[in-house]
């Protein structure tokens, strides 16, 4: 009889962590990631708060970072939370933009850059933006926004 019990005991325990683990996993509202170069110093990361819209892309090491590209048809990394995200912000040495990199945010109403040293915005990176408005980067003389 002592056995059974335990065994029910231990049975619901291992529910309720079940319940628990899942639970936090739905609600979670930070995502992130790596999207770069397959050599994990060099690549840049990411953060999406759900509950802002904030992406962060910052680089993951002190040399230069690169952003890969993205395919026309695939959404991943922070593409499939695309409806969440109303603003980018990308710092640190982070070179480049990939192709496609935000395509379809239709949400995206702003990007500031304002430290990053982007050397290349890739092909169609922001496109089906719609809602973008603002597009400021740090220049040597301040910054440059333009309008979308």
């Amino acid at each position: 009889m002592l056995k059974e019990h335990f065994k029910l005991f231990l049975g619901l325990v291992v529910i309720v962590f079940i319940l628990i683990i899942s639970r936090n996993e739905v609600y979670a509202n930070v995502y992130t990631g790596a999207c770069g170069s397959t050599s994990a110093p060099y690549s840049v990361r990411y953060s999406l708060d759900t509950d802002t819209g904030e992406l962060i892309i910052y680089a993951n090491a002190t040399g230069d970072c690169y952003m890969r590209d993205f395919q026309l048809n695939v959404a991943d990394k922070w593409l499939q939370y695309k409806n969440y995200i109303t603003s980018v912000i990308i710092s640190g040495r982070v070179m480049n933009i990939g192709d496609y990199a935000f395509r379809n945010c239709t949400n995206l109403t702003s990007v500031s850059i304002p430290n990053a040293v982007i050397e290349e915005i890739g092909s169609y990176a922001f496109y089906n933006c719609k809602d973008l408005v603002n597009f400021k980067k740090y220049t040597r003389k301040g910054f440059a926004s333009f309008q979308c």
